[in-house]
């Protein structure tokens, strides 16, 4: 009687959750997180809104995005 070839048995199923793991962590989150601050043009609170974020050293992704606006016009504000 023949008896079929001993294969090694190997965790497939770990196997494949690590490559997932590796596949998914490499490519899901961005370099850098943009965070937005709409101020009005006469006004210095976005240099506040900066600081701040500079503060931040645990996450150093956070990049702040300012934008001057003019309050005397809401399609500038649309625009931003």
């Amino acid at each position: 009687m023949r008896s079929c070839p001993v294969l090694p048995v190997f965790p497939v199923l770990p196997v494949l959750m690590l490559l997932l793991l590796r596949l998914c962590s490499g490519t899901s989150f961005p370099s850098n997180i943009h965070i937005g601050g709409l101020f009005p043009s006469a006004s210095h609170e976005y240099e506040v809104f900066r600081f701040a974020l500079a503060q931040q050293q645990d996450i150093p992704k956070l990049v702040p995005q300012v934008d001057m606006v003019d309050t005397g016009s809401s399609f500038a504000m649309t625009y931003a």
